[in-house]
């Protein structure tokens, strides 16, 4: 028969085991745990990995296409930062106007590529721009090429704004006019004939010859374009 000291210790030894049982299920179900979380993140980074480059040829096909509409626009598109007034956008429509490649024009400033007296002009704009934010509109601005050749735009300036609000980049839209502002003269030159009634002597008398200042033939005429 085994002595009661025999029993306890059997008893202490058997709680022991379990203990430590519980212990390894423990320790099994924790490598377990492990083994499948890894693997999880694993998937789940392969997953985003494949995500990303998906978005990523997504946004590069989209920047691409983004590139090559504003590229091929009909007017011409140019942006310049605001912290060295440099060109850093200059498409092709801009270098059919003004004359001057992007390679030509991208890192330049205005007083690169234009004479003074159009340089501060176009500074002037931005500062007014930066000043107020707006959409400016500047009807028709007389500009010479590269070539020397007198055009008649029409511009279209807004800031561009980061993160914080602050004014980044100037965007600027040109349109040629010269030929809508040359048919537009000549339009009034054939219409008057048409239109002018004969002085009378009293216009003669009086020294009023040929339109009043408020004639549009007049206005046009002494446009500095």
């Amino acid at each position: 028969m085994d002595s009661p000291e025999y029993e306890r210790r059997l008893q202490e030894l058997e709680r022991a085991n379990q203990i430590l049982q519980r212990k390894l299920d423990r320790t099994e179900a924790a490598l377990d745990w492990l083994e499948r979380t890894n693997a999880e993140k694993e998937a789940l980074l392969k997953e985003i990995i494949l995500e990303f480059r998906a978005a990523e040829t997504e946004t590069l096909a989209s920047q691409d296409l983004s590139a090559l509409v504003l590229e091929n626009l009909p007017i011409g598109l140019i942006v310049k930062e605001v912290v060295e007034s440099k060109y850093v956008v200059w498409n092709l429509a801009s270098t059919r106007i003004l004359g001057y490649t992007a390679s030509e024009a991208l890192g330049k400033t205005a007083y690169d590529l234009f004479p003074p007296a159009q340089a501060d002009l176009f500074v002037r704009n931005d500062l007014e721009l930066l000043t107020y934010p707006q959409v400016l509109t500047i009807p028709k601005a007389p500009i010479l090429t590269k070539q020397g050749e007198a055009k008649t735009l029409q511009i279209r300036k807004t800031a561009i704004l980061n993160g914080s609000s602050q004014s980044q980049y100037v965007l600027t839209l040109i349109e040629e006019i010269t030929e809508r502002q040359t048919g537009l003269y000549e339009q009034q030159q054939l219409d008057v004939p048409s239109k002018a009634q004969a002085p009378s002597l009293s216009s003669f008398e009086s020294g009023e010859l040929g339109p009043s200042a408020s004639d549009p033939l007049t206005k046009i005429a002494t446009l500095h374009l």
